[in-house]
């Protein structure tokens, strides 16, 4: 975020409260009022899983409705990350 406000002086940071039952999650709004606002989530699986996920929604010019939100925290709270072998293909 330092790096980011260096780079973009007018950005503003806000908590987003959203986590995920399963696995450790950081979540922000990156805002730019009246011009756009990033809705990022990370979510990690886990020492055993060599990579991040991440859910993003942007939104131009004003901020997500409730609905939006909580349609984003859905998205972000329904990630799982499949362990075994995948099935055969045929």
């Amino acid at each position: 975020m330092k790096q980011y406000k260096e780079r973009y002086p007018k950005v503003q940071f806000a908590a987003l409260d959203v986590a995920h039952a399963e696995y450790k999650t950081y979540t922000k709004l990156f805002a730019f009022p009246n011009d756009f606002y990033d809705y990022v989530g990370y979510v990690n699986p886990g020492p055993n899983v060599k990579f991040t996920l991440s859910v993003a929604m942007s939104k131009g010019k004003v901020p997500a409705t409730q609905d939006e939100l909580a349609a984003y925290a859905k998205v972000l709270q329904s990630l799982h990350v499949f362990t075994g072998k995948p099935p055969r293909a045929h």
